[in-house]
């Protein structure tokens, strides 16, 4: 009896510690997953007065947005962008996603982050297709100087299939790699990340947190440029990041998780006992 209350304690700590680290609590900082909510990115290991951290307003341009800074466009529809500078057509927030807005004029629109500019850096972003099929495509800009000054990795309808069937990496307008008739469904999370004359492209189409697609290419071009996105016709962009470093790689189970996968195991290994020890 005394063993089956140990056992039972110990499962017991070990849930409650799972169930804990699932809880609501507030991100660390710097942090930001996909699909949180927010309107704002956080400062990093700065805290206020109740050790939370600080939320920069998209707004206070006073502050760098080099460490991290994230957008979920949770905010209704407009076509005012607070923190997004237009560089090229109309955009707007649209049932709470980044998009073209206007005319279909069949030019590559561009917007950027204020305050982002950096040389090395990743950018994520999710891609989403929409409802209307067409060629179009959606993409993630970074070193953005001009409308000729930039470096461009996007996600495409090429062929008016319905989903994304390809990629495309571009440097200053000229293509650097591309992969067509391809799959990469109508929801996908897109990462590019760049450092030097090194540039790293990949997908999860699926966002299940595994990468399905990863490249990487050398380029020339390495100055100093705003982060952003560009679109074609009707696409649609949300939960963007950009920053210093990448903060969405697919990870391994929390140590939350495997606290239960634990607890489960020696749950079923005391029944296990017992019923040996029966015979």
């Amino acid at each position: 009896m005394k063993k089956l209350l140990t056992c039972s304690l110990l499962a017991f700590a070990l849930i409650s510690f799972n169930a804990f680290s699932q809880d609501a609590h507030p991100l660390e900082g710097g942090d930001k997953a996909i699909d949180q909510t927010y309107h704002g990115y956080l400062s990093g290991d700065e805290t206020d007065a109740t050790g939370q951290p600080v939320v920069i307003d998209l707004n206070r341009d006073a502050y760098s947005r080099n460490s991290i800074f994230c957008d979920d466009f949770n905010i209704e529809n407009t076509t005012t962008i607070p923190g997004w500078t237009e560089q090229s057509g109309d955009w707007q927030i649209f049932n709470y996603m980044l998009k073209m807005s206007g005319e279909v004029d069949y030019i590559w629109r561009y917007i950027t982050v204020d305050g982002s500019a950096q040389a090395d850096g990743c950018i994520t972003g999710r891609a989403i297709y929409g409802s209307l099929s067409q060629v179009k495509f959606v993409g993630l800009v970074g070193r953005y100087n001009s409308l000729n000054d930039w470096i461009l990795f996007k996600i495409q309808d090429n062929d008016n299939v319905g989903y994304w069937d390809s990629w495309w990496l571009y440097v200053n307008g000229f293509e650097v790699g591309k992969n067509t008739l391809q799959n990469y469904g109508t929801d996908a999370i897109i990462q590019m990340e760049y450092e030097g004359t090194n540039v790293i492209v990949k997908i999860d189409s699926d966002r299940d947190g595994i990468w399905d697609f990863t490249h990487s290419t050398t380029v020339s071009y390495t100055a100093t440029g705003l982060c952003g996105v560009a679109g074609y016709v009707n696409a649609f962009m949300d939960d963007y990041c950009c920053g210093e470093e990448c903060r969405f790689d697919p990870v391994s189970i929390p140590l939350s998780n495997i606290a239960l996968f634990v607890a489960l195991a020696l749950m079923i290994g005391f029944l296990a006992f017992r019923a040996y020890r029966r015979f």
